[in-house]
């Protein structure tokens, strides 16, 4: 989604590395009913990879195609948290839902869903969500599905933070949906975290670009990269939509400007361990060259 805010806005990735507030100029009314089924905004949700909003439309979407005389969606925004909900069925389709798609009838009482968090409401086209009592309830009106994206591109713009979450669907009787690590890069900060649970701050790994990092130190954190993603990842997933391609070019440009990554941070976690050598991952003759 960082990919489609960059050509929109006609920057560089080494613009964004300098000077991530030039996202900020990104205006989500620039999404509008025509440009969101045309590049670079139709890549940001008819894909594989996205966000919480992209799931929403892409699911909706394809169910409206197919059965175009049943369903009819229309989109909330929920505490930074995009859903679809079908006006004529009552289907709510939500990103964080472990166990598919459920059914929220119109009703004024609080109704807790199995798979999600907290409990809903929906009525008079008013959808309310609170995740718990001390947090508060947020109401939400409907919002059309270009509204949706340019605002979660928004919040993307805002954070300069590109997530890559591993989700696994499993298939048969008893289908569910589970959520493996993340890799977090926050441009601001210049690191990277590999988050093994989003449970739990136990085991985060942080590395970052400095000009104090070696030859050693940036082998050692691409070790740990690639291993990450083998054991708490899916190195399909990882590569799906182009966006391995997109990290690598975000990191030689990083490389470049900030010089090679060095270990900050870590809780050791299982084969994640400090090795006494490293395989030759990427041609670090290659990267000092250019």
């Amino acid at each position: 989604m960082m990919n489609a805010i960059a050509t929109d806005l006609g920057l560089e990735t080494r613009d964004i590395l300098e000077n991530p507030k030039k996202l900020r100029k990104f205006d989500l009314k620039s999404v509008t009913q025509t440009t969101l089924c045309q590049p670079p905004f139709l890549s940001t949700w008819s894909c594989r990879t996205g966000r919480c909003t992209s799931f929403a439309l892409n699911v909706a979407h394809c169910l409206e195609m197919k059965y175009p005389t049943v369903f009819n969606f229309d989109y909330y925004d929920v505490r930074k948290h995009r859903v679809a909900r079908c006006k004529n069925t009552g289907v709510l389709i939500d990103s964080s839902l472990a166990s598919g798609a459920v059914y929220l009838k119109e009703t004024k009482e609080w109704t807790t869903i199995s798979g999600l968090k907290g409990r809903w409401t929906y009525s008079n086209n008013i959808l309310t969500y609170e995740r718990k009592p001390e947090t508060g309830t947020k109401a939400a009106s409907p919002i059309t599905a270009e509204t949706a994206i340019g605002t979660c591109l928004q919040e993307v713009a805002k954070d300069a933070t590109l997530l890559c979450l591993f989700r696994h669907f499993t298939t048969g009787e008893s289908q569910s949906v589970s959520f493996g690590g993340m890799i977090k890069r926050i441009i601001p900060n210049k690191c990277i975290k590999l988050i093994p649970d989003l449970a739990t701050d136990s085991g985060i790994i942080t590395i970052t670009f400095s000009p104090n990092g070696t030859r050693e130190t940036l082998q050692q954190c691409i070790y740990n990269l690639e291993m990450f993603i083998e054991e708490f990842g899916d190195i399909e997933k990882w590569e799906a939509d182009g966006n391995r391609k997109i990290h690598e070019a975000l990191w030689e440009s990083a490389l470049n400007l900030w010089g090679p990554l060095i270990w900050v941070k870590t809780s050791p976690i299982s084969r994640l361990l400090e090795p006494e050598s490293f395989p030759d991952l990427i041609d670090l003759e290659e990267l000092e060259g250019r």
